[in-house]
């Protein structure tokens, strides 16, 4: 089923996205929590006009997200972790620590965090920030002990 997202939904899109679903999760979920739409003709026609509007201020925030992404390409995240004698963690390092690691360094809110692969480990690891829908910059994240 195809249903246009009202607002941004992490897995499936950004406002006015057209996706495709199933149609039990757009009839259970996305729609009565108003999430999504129908996408019928008129919707679609909405949505396109939408995007044509916010040309404008979607290039904006792109450019904002492109001077950040410039900032804090070269930085590196300290995080500090519990962890035994080999150097595993108790806990991984989850997508809510790299945020809030972020936002102390820098005092920017990044939208989405991408892991090549869970953080399990001391040392150094690389992953992206998203900063916009095409915009996201890679980064150095230190993990140490407490």
């Amino acid at each position: 089923m195809k249903v246009v997202l009202l607002k941004r939904f992490k897995g499936l899109g950004y406002s006015n996205d057209i996706v495709d679903v199933a149609d039990g999760y757009a009839r259970n979920y996305l729609i009565p929590n108003s999430i999504a739409i129908f996408a019928s003709k008129s919707a679609i026609k909405m949505a396109k006009e939408n995007l044509r509007q916010g040309e404008k201020k979607y290039n904006e925030e792109k450019q904002k997200a492109l001077n950040i992404a410039e900032k804090i390409k070269d930085i590196t995240l300290n995080i500090k972790a519990n962890a035994d004698e080999n150097g595993k963690l108790f806990a991984k390092v989850n997508a809510k620590n790299i945020l809030k690691a972020v936002y102390n360094q820098t005092n920017y809110n990044i939208d989405d965090v991408i892991f090549e692969k869970p953080i399990d480990k001391l040392g150094k690891s690389n992953v992206k920030l998203v900063l916009h829908k095409d915009v996201s910059v890679s980064v150095n994240v230190e993990v140490s002990k407490i």
